[in-house]
């Protein structure tokens, strides 16, 4: 037993039995995984019971296989009773949903590591995402100015523009403040914007 007071110990790789009712589907994620080991080796162990059944791990196996790791860490968690590592199984998996992401820090670190030429696709994040994340305006001066106004105007009273990126969407809707609330629309329309 380690210090920590857990049991921990290594296993080899195959041919554990993965739980057949476990509810995350990984198999099309296998490749992702195997670049994370890649990259910073198998660093969180797998937990399981004496017996080889796994409680936690399922994708770290496969892709331990699919590289041909023989040998990976596991912690025993034989004192749980089986509602315990139904539910751990469960929480486990569901906790990684619970917080937010404050996209402004979370852009400074995808920009500290772009700058330190760091493949970014290892951070669990898709191409998507990461353009949208390292789109975000930087707090400065120059991000607060407007555009200077332009001779034509495009929009037109009762116009809607959708802006920003998919994660960070807002609507704007053209409209004069000096003629009490008219928008150049009815107001049906005015009542389905402003539920936005």
């Amino acid at each position: 037993m380690s210090e920590s007071g857990q049991n921990s110990s290594v296993w080899p790789s195959g041919p554990s039995p993965c739980y057949a009712r476990n509810p995350r589907k990984n198999d099309g994620v296998v490749d992702r995984m195997c670049a994370s080991i890649r990259e910073f080796g198998f660093k969180i162990p797998v937990l399981a019971r004496s017996d080889g059944t796994v409680v936690d791990g399922h994708l770290r196996i496969k892709a331990a296989r699919k590289l041909d790791i023989t040998q990976i860490p596991v912690i025993l968690c034989d004192e749980w009773t089986e509602a315990q590592v139904k539910a751990f199984r469960l929480v486990v998996n569901r906790s990684v949903m619970w917080a937010d992401w404050d996209d402004e820090l979370l852009s400074l670190e995808l920009q500290e590591l772009a700058a330190a030429d760091f493949d970014l696709s290892l951070t669990g994040f898709d191409p998507r995402e990461l353009e949208d994340l390292l789109a975000l305006p930087d707090k400065d001066e120059e991000a607060d100015l407007a555009p200077p106004l332009p001779e034509n105007p495009v929009s037109r009273p009762g116009d809607l523009w959708v802006c920003g990126n998919r994660r960070n969407q807002h609507r704007v809707l053209c409209g004069d403040a000096t003629s009490g609330g008219r928008t150049g629309s009815n107001d049906s329309e005015l009542d389905s914007i402003t539920r936005y």
